[in-house]
């Protein structure tokens, strides 16, 4: 009996590099988010830093050109985190398309895969049967040897 072969062996590979594709794009996706968040974070700090040290230099007292030269940098830091808030939204529906790409991709392997085990277990059981066919036919070969053989003794 032939050993096993799939014949949708190409077809699994194939499945298989697709999902891996989806997972790193995912993976990038993923680290697009978080990056955004970082950088968010660190546009809220300086804005923070900013407007903390605004707030000294204004106790000591400043020019009026000065101040307006802090408000316009914090207004330009506020739109900055509006913006990469913006971005990052965006980039969050990126992400969740990637992720539903990704688990279409996987069942889509999962299924030929599931489809080769099921292949390779008939494969196993028709082996198996095969198997002990050969197995009976030799026992009862060899049964009718010692009959035979018997009846040959018997009748000298």
């Amino acid at each position: 009996m032939k050993r096993f072969n799939f014949r949708l062996t190409s077809l699994l590979d194939f499945r298989k590099y697709l999902e891996r594709l989806a997972r790193k794009e995912t993976a990038m996706a993923y680290k697009d988010v978080k990056d955004s968040q970082k950088a968010i974070e660190e546009l809220k700090g300086r804005y923070i830093k900013t407007a903390s040290e605004l707030d000294t230099i204004v106790l000591k007292g400043i020019k009026a050109e000065e101040l307006q030269l802090y408000n316009k940098y914090l207004d330009m830091v506020d739109s900055n985190i509006i913006e990469e808030n913006q971005r990052k939204r965006e980039l969050k529906k990126i992400l969740d398309r990637k992720i539903a790409e990704l688990t279409k991709k996987s069942v889509d392997k999962k299924v030929i895969e599931r489809l080769k085990e099921k292949k390779e277990i008939e494969y196993m059981e028709e082996f198996r049967k095969f198997e002990q066919e050969a197995i009976d036919e030799v026992v009862l070969l060899k049964k009718a040897r010692e009959l035979n053989y018997e009846s040959a003794s018997k009748n000298q």
